[in-house]
């Protein structure tokens, strides 16, 4: 979001202006195109029960592959290197920090997630 875009903050923790700033902000998504109108919000299926959308979980997919690709790459350089095809020691520590950043960002996301959903399942209903 740019500097112009306001988000509007809900005076109460009521349901209905929770509901109107995640619509306003829906908006404000699919205007700026982070976000097409078809995974904007939720889908009905055939019995018209909502579903969520596959947005998150095709990111979150895409998302880990990489990380398993940074370390698969970083394992072949490793071999490589250990096997003398290659003398190139330090790309190879470069794809190895890598490759162990992102896994301690995948891991960090998955423990926020695993707390996030905590919090929502310990709410009283």
């Amino acid at each position: 979001m740019d500097s112009k875009t306001v988000v509007p903050v809900p005076g109460g923790s009521d349901v209905a202006s929770i509901t109107q700033t995640l619509r306003v902000l829906q908006r404000q998504a699919t205007s700026l195109g982070v976000v097409s109108p078809t995974e904007a919000g939720p889908r009905a299926n055939a019995t018209g029960e909502l579903r969520p959308t596959q947005g998150f979980q095709a990111q979150l997919r895409e998302a880990i592959d990489s990380v398993n690709a940074l370390q698969k790459d970083s394992a072949a350089m490793a071999d490589g290197f250990v096997r003398g095809d290659h003398r190139d020691l330090v790309g190879t520590m470069v794809a190895s920090q890598k490759a162990q950043v992102a896994f301690q960002a995948t891991l960090a996301t998955r423990n926020r997630l695993v707390s996030a959903y905590q919090d929502i399942m310990n709410m009283p209903i």
